[in-house]
């Protein structure tokens, strides 16, 4: 089993993303959750280096959209697999994929990302994303969370 990355989400800073990964690293962690960084999709090797130079790496990244406008559900899934593909260069291999609940479009993404080398599950032959059994909960049809989740186990 391979070490365990254990990080702190940028969010809590908000915007100023250079004093979140400043101070992240000053309390010691070594790698950081975050959501974005299009403007550094091609600009791989220069953020390397900033990374580096916070000694911080990427634990794993947040994207998504709604997947309910058609009109913009092929922008969000191809910026899903940039993003996919962007974070492999930085040698991370998680992506949490939120939003949207329309089960084709989780389907969708499996089938775009699965042959794709960007994320480890994919080399290994599985699926790169799966879809969340808790997509129907809340606002759904489902009036509890789904069994096994860490909502029902919580409220058990």
């Amino acid at each position: 089993m391979g070490d365990i990355k254990v990080g702190y989400h940028t969010i809590t800073w908000g915007r100023d993303f250079d004093k979140a990964l400043t101070e992240i690293a000053e309390v010691g962690y070594k790698a950081f959750e975050t959501f974005g960084l299009t403007e550094h999709f091609d600009k791989v090797g220069e953020f390397k280096k900033y990374l580096k130079g916070k000694g911080v790496e990427l634990a794993s990244i947040y994207c998504g959209g709604s997947f309910i406008d058609l009109d913009k559900r092929d922008e969000e899934i191809e910026n899903i697999v940039k993003t996919a593909e962007f974070i492999k260069e930085l040698g991370s291999d998680r992506i949490i994929l939120g939003g949207g609940r329309k089960k084709e479009v989780q389907r969708e993404l499996v089938v775009r990302l699965q042959p794709s080398p960007t994320l480890d599950h994919a080399a290994r032959g599985q699926p790169a994303v799966s879809p969340c059994p808790c997509s129907e909960w809340p606002g759904s049809r489902r009036s509890s969370p789904p069994r096994g989740s860490a909502a029902a186990l919580a409220s058990s």
